[in-house]
């Protein structure tokens, strides 16, 4: 593997082992520069179909959590996640598509929208959370 991909990589570990210890329920957890295999389809506020292969889905406590990871916060990021969050139907097109193919019953669960990384928190994020993992370098 490149060396370009091990920071990435061990994000993406750190990521994985923190999401355990907190007891959620993986659904998908994709290293950046990987291909996610469940996207979820959803009509923008502008009336335009997007698709989006979301890096991280987890479940725990009835909240879904929907991420994209990078190893420093992405500005593009946040726009993906905040098209789908302010979208007319992603939230019932990602609780569909969960209660499809993994058969749990998310139907009254709340969506949460997390950036993650290893960087310094970036103040003006206030519409998603951010879930920072110092120390993965």
């Amino acid at each position: 593997m490149s060396d370009k991909y091990s920071p990435e990589t061990r994000l993406c570990n750190r990521l994985h082992n923190y999401l355990l210890v907190n007891n959620f329920t993986i659904l998908q957890l994709i290293c950046p520069g990987s291909q996610a295999t469940i996207s979820v389809t959803y009509t923008t506020e502008d009336k335009v179909k997007k698709t989006l292969f979301p890096d991280l889905i987890a479940v725990k406590d009835a909240t879904i959590v929907i991420g994209e990871i990078k190893p420093n916060f992405s500005r593009s990021d946040k726009k993906k996640l905040l098209s789908i969050k302010y979208s007319s139907d992603g939230e019932r097109k990602l609780r569909e598509l969960i209660m499809r193919v993994f058969k749990i019953d998310v139907s009254s669960f709340s969506v949460s929208y997390y950036l993650v990384h290893g960087g310094k928190v970036v103040a003006d994020n206030s519409e998603i959370s951010q879930l920072v993992l110092p120390g993965w370098a």
